[in-house]
């Protein structure tokens, strides 16, 4: 079992590899600076207000555009609607994406067994994979965290399952919400600013529960027995039935902190501070276990040079 953490790149890689007239990939799927362009024009805002540098900044000056371009609105008004345009231009993009129908990329893709974070806002990585599209997440099942935006905790727990193939089966998680509900997601400075409170609390949930599993089985939850014995849990946890009122424990986190983990096509950006936040945790809460039995980190094609946290992970150049 592996988590795969795929970003915009996801669908550069995916053009490259198929050539961008065969793939037909639309540029706001690969480009957050391509997409804010498309929503200013969508919504008559001055589009020099995107810049490529700082993405969340410019959510923040489109957002006041916005604002002001309505007498009587407030910014969190403003801020609903661009959203829902955002949810439009993605929405109407994806369906112009023109997916491969054979290939051996799409062969290991839709064989992929694990868990996979997709940082983008579409759906396309998710149906390569078989996936419906359909969470089969009621916000009346998701827990109440304490410490978080109300309107963010359900990407916490959201999935989407691609069909079981023999003994492998694909599992979405959106940590940053989807193009299917515009209140899920998350663009600016104050919503990355609130999202280490909404982390750590599900962080506080997942030790909880490991605390649980090494209090009812013994072991030393730092050690490489008391490990083992949460990923046996968390293989319970993964099979259990569907349709039960979710555990607070039961969200992407959990499987983050446990699994084996590969970055590819998510530069790890200043603005992505709560992924750093997370990588750092998850090395502190495995820095009893020796280096060769730890789960690895690999992180594909990063730009710059690894941060401390990171240091025992595995870095490629593909």
């Amino acid at each position: 079992m592996h988590l795969l953490i795929i970003g915009s790149g996801f669908h550069r890689q995916m053009a490259e590899a198929f050539g961008s007239g065969d793939c037909g990939r639309p540029s706001v799927l690969a480009s957050w600076t391509a997409l804010l362009k498309a929503v200013a024009a969508a919504e008559k805002l001055d589009g020099s207000l995107i810049t490529s540098d700082h993405p969340t900044h410019s959510w923040e000056r489109l957002l006041l555009a916005a604002t002001a371009q309505k007498s009587k609105s407030t910014a969190s008004k403003s801020e609903a609607r661009i959203r829902k345009a955002v949810c439009t231009v993605i929405r109407e993009k994806s369906k112009q994406a023109v997916l491969p129908q054979e290939s051996d990329f799409l062969r290991q893709w839709t064989g992929f067994n694990g868990h996979v974070v997709n940082l983008n806002f579409d759906h396309v990585a998710d149906q390569l994979a078989g996936a419906s599209g359909q969470s089969g997440v009621h916000n009346a099942d998701i827990p109440v965290l304490t410490g978080c935006e109300k309107r963010l905790v359900p990407n916490l727990y959201r999935r989407w399952v691609a069909p079981r193939t023999g003994k492998h089966q694909a599992t979405f998680w959106h940590p940053h919400g989807t193009a299917s509900n515009a209140s899920s997601l998350r663009l600016g400075l104050r919503d990355y600013g609130l999202q280490i409170a909404s982390y750590n609390s599900a962080v506080n949930q997942f030790k909880e529960w490991e605390r649980k599993v090494l209090e009812r089985k013994g072991g030393n939850p730092i050690d490489h027995d008391g490990y083992k014995r949460v990923r046996d849990a968390l293989e319970d946890l993964d099979q259990d039935e569907e349709g039960k009122r979710l555990k607070k424990h039961d969200h992407w986190i959990t499987r983050f902190m446990l699994l084996p983990v590969t970055i590819i096509g998510a530069g790890i950006s200043d603005a992505e501070i709560g992924l750093h936040w997370l990588l750092n945790q998850r090395q502190r809460n495995l820095a009893r276990i020796s280096k060769n039995r730890r789960p690895e980190t690999h992180i594909i094609k990063i730009s710059s040079g690894l941060p401390e946290y990171l240091a025992d992970s595995r870095e490629f150049d593909c």
